[in-house]
């Protein structure tokens, strides 16, 4: 595997602690969205996620080889506080265990940053510096490492797409896209048609990175199973949009504040020497919502996609 830079990376780094004197064990885990149900036996495939628990004088580390440039010593979120068995070495007998819940110098979720201006037409350019942490970093950097400069493009601008409806990238970087660990941020600058014109009126949409949370888990208006909310969510954008001259945010929306069990999510906007600042956090963690609960988690959704969907009006 070594020789010919292919295979599973989990046995070499097994194999290189051993030969170093470090213990280690492989742990296979049941991920948060695997088959719940108890088994008396259960199936192999149930504990399908491997990881390595290297044993140091000074207490156990937790490696996962799955992404190349993962944070050391760190667990992505979905084998966190899972049922797990440690596999035996030889003359040791299998134990039953569970990943920890947290871990320290735990860094999760993205933050963006926008910067833009408005001409009186609706067209907004600037710059954007999306932050990504964790996990998220690692699999950020595994996917710019298979990426050539046009498709890098394509991929941000198609993520961007989303809320900004025919956004083009006139520039775009990486930072950090080779440390192992740490975060990865993309830089890049932007131009977009931004705001529907009416006279002398522009709207602006409320929120340039929507989440879209009914489309996503809104399939059926009742269910009589759980829904699985199998990834977390935590994004947090600050944007601010210089207006045009003689031109001021009319009648802004009140604040929002949505904080129950299913997730938080905060938005505001407000102006400020001549440019609009939008505030806005989403964080939904890794979830089963049960039938009973499902009404109200959808109330949830619709509030946040209520708040996304408003238009911002900017006048004389």
């Amino acid at each position: 595997m070594l020789a010919q830079g292919r295979g599973n990376r989990l046995l070499v780094l097994k194999a290189a602690l051993a030969a170093a004197g470090i213990p280690a064990h492989l742990v296979l885990v049941r991920t948060f969205g695997a088959d719940r149900a108890p088994y008396r036996f259960p199936r192999g495939e149930l504990f399908a996620y491997a990881l390595l628990r290297a044993e140091l004088p000074g207490g156990a580390v937790w490696l996962d080889p799955s992404y190349r440039l993962a944070p050391f010593g760190q667990l992505p979120a979905f084998v966190r506080g899972q049922d797990a068995w440690v596999v035996p070495e030889p003359s040791e007998a299998p134990v039953e265990i569970r990943t920890p819940s947290a871990l320290p110098g735990q860094e999760e979720g993205r933050q963006v940053a926008l910067e833009l201006e408005l001409d009186a037409q609706g067209v907004a350019t600037g710059k954007g510096r999306d932050q990504h942490l964790g996990f998220e970093a690692a699999a950020l950097k595994d996917a710019l490492e298979r990426m050539d400069r046009d498709q890098r493009k394509q991929a941000v601008e198609a993520m961007l797409g989303r809320g900004l409806a025919g956004v083009s990238l006139e520039t775009l970087s990486a930072e950090h896209e080779t440390d192992l660990g740490g975060g990865a941020t993309l830089q890049y600058e932007l131009h977009v048609a931004l705001a529907r014109r009416d006279g002398e009126q522009l709207f602006l949409p409320s929120s340039l990175l929507p989440s879209r949370m009914v489309r996503r888990w809104g399939g059926a208006g009742e269910r009589t199973v759980l829904l699985l909310v199998d990834t977390q969510e935590q994004t947090a954008s600050r944007t601010t949009i210089a207006l045009p001259k003689g031109r001021h945010l009319r009648h802004p929306p009140p604040p929002v504040s949505l904080s129950i069990p299913f997730g938080d999510y905060k938005w505001a906007a407000r102006e400020e020497g001549g440019k609009i600042v939008l505030d806005e956090s989403l964080n939904v963690q890794q979830q089963r919502v049960a039938p009973d609960k499902y009404a109200a988690f959808m109330a949830f959704a619709r509030g946040v996609d209520d708040a996304q969907s408003q238009e911002l009006v900017v006048a004389p």
